[in-house]
């Protein structure tokens, strides 16, 4: 069995927000293969008894995967306890080997029509004052100029809602997080979250000393900003994701090296007592 490591965040913030968030990311579900690496988030999870569940993208390996039934059921199983906001990541809307993006219609629309859960693309949705807002950038190509992300975000904008806490998922923190400081529409984001760095494939004993770091990403090379943790400056935190080599990444095997990652997020009003 694969281990599990949970990290835990308290966030602290003036809305008289109290819950816990359990986030995941990076789950690359290819088969009923996955079955045992599925029963063991639920049985954390179910332990760990958050409120909701958010998914940061590349639920599944490509759009396209066998055996779907298998991750209906567990997210049916989730749902039925909890409420599940879910983001699509560059995995969820291509196939390998192909160059264009290939969105699955049909297994969304099975997802969607479940209780409690929801699918974000570019779009919100408000539980007890919080704001899950769904971010969905164009995949094509992930460096984008500060001109072209403060462009993008304007036109989602209508998303915020000023009197809530407001969350923003989207896959990837490239170029958002090294551009913090001058994109606009984060002004009004209370804690964004990600996943897609895969914690910059940095080993759990160095992640502590590494301020953020990784080793190496996707398309970012080596040594990475920005890869894992709690960014309390840039109000973001970064799973590391289950699954950290997908199983069409050559170098998969190395996957026992890391374990699965369950990050717990507490709000935590500052007028609770």
């Amino acid at each position: 069995m694969k281990k599990i490591e949970i990290n835990n965040y308290i966030v602290n913030n003036d809305k008289g927000v109290n819950a816990r968030i359990v986030l995941l990311s990076d789950i690359h579900y290819h088969s009923k293969d996955d079955l045992d690496k599925l029963d063991n988030l639920y049985k954390c999870i179910v332990k760990i008894n958050p409120k909701y569940i958010c998914i940061a993208g590349d639920i599944f390996e490509e759009s396209y995967v066998r055996d779907t039934s298998y991750f209906i059921k567990w997210i049916k199983a989730l749902a039925k306890d909890y409420k599940v906001i879910m983001i699509l990541g560059n995995h969820d809307i291509m196939m390998h080997g192909h160059h264009k993006r290939l969105v699955n219609y049909p297994l969304l629309a099975k997802i969607k029509g479940i209780d409690n859960v929801n699918i974000l693309i570019n779009d919100h949705v408000i539980y007890d004052n919080i704001n899950f807002i769904g971010i969905d950038l164009p995949y094509g190509k992930f460096n984008k100029s500060v001109f072209y992300l403060n462009y993008f975000f304007k036109g989602k904008k209508h998303l915020v809602d000023s009197d809530s806490f407001n969350i923003m998922l989207c896959h990837s923190p490239i170029d958002i997080l090294s551009n913090y400081d001058t994109i606009k529409f984060l002004d009004d984001i209370d804690l964004s979250m990600y996943g897609h760095m895969h914690g910059g494939l940095m080993p759990n004993i160095f992640r502590k000393i590494s301020n953020h770091r990784g080793l190496i990403s996707p398309r970012s090379g080596l040594f990475p900003n920005d890869c894992h943790g709690y960014i309390k400056n840039k109000k973001a935190i970064i799973s590391t994701g289950v699954t950290k080599l997908s199983e069409k990444n050559p170098f998969h095997f190395f996957n026992f090296l890391y374990k699965s990652e369950i990050v717990i997020i507490d709000i935590v009003s500052k007028y609770h007592i």
